[in-house]
């Protein structure tokens, strides 16, 4: 797919911060190059169940944004009534396949393919920084930072 339509943008873009939310990164410096995002969107057929997507520019990979951004998501989908998030996920991904098994999501072949439901919250212990949770935690209350949080991460 070279490009979106307009109903696909519409979709991805119009997000109501419960519901539908997301998060987007970008650089702390001109001209602010787009890092990554990630966003949830709630099941019409269960509304305790949402499906998740983090994406991170191959040049920011490796680094620890990805769980960072998922770790954040998850805990403001928890904040918004989400007990599950799922996803289908590449079977060559196998940096988000251990985050899978780190999580000890249930994984369930359906005709989109393999996807993977785990409860939340997350266990404290997939990011092993206390002062990136703590940030997380402060950004989910109102309080928080977050381009402290991904830096303190990104170092």
């Amino acid at each position: 797919m070279k490009e979106l339509s307009s109903s696909q943008v519409d979709y991805l873009l119009n997000v109501d911060f419960d519901d539908h939310f997301a998060l987007g990164v970008v650089e702390d410096k001109e001209p602010y190059p787009g890092m990554a995002i990630a966003r949830y969107i709630r099941s019409y057929d269960n509304p305790l169940e949402a499906e998740w997507a983090v994406t991170v520019v191959d040049a920011y990979q490796g680094l620890g944004l990805g769980r960072v951004l998922l770790y954040a998501i998850s805990k403001i989908a928890y904040v918004h009534g989400v007990r599950v998030l799922t996803a289908t996920i590449h079977p060559s991904n196998q940096r988000v396949l251990s985050w899978m098994a780190e999580l000890k999501a249930e994984c369930t072949l359906t005709e989109d393919g393999r996807v993977w439901k785990f409860q939340l919250p997350i266990p404290t212990s997939f990011l092993n920084n206390p002062s990136i949770r703590d940030e997380i935690q402060r950004i989910v209350d109102g309080k928080g930072n977050l381009p402290v949080c991904l830096a303190a991460d990104m170092n």
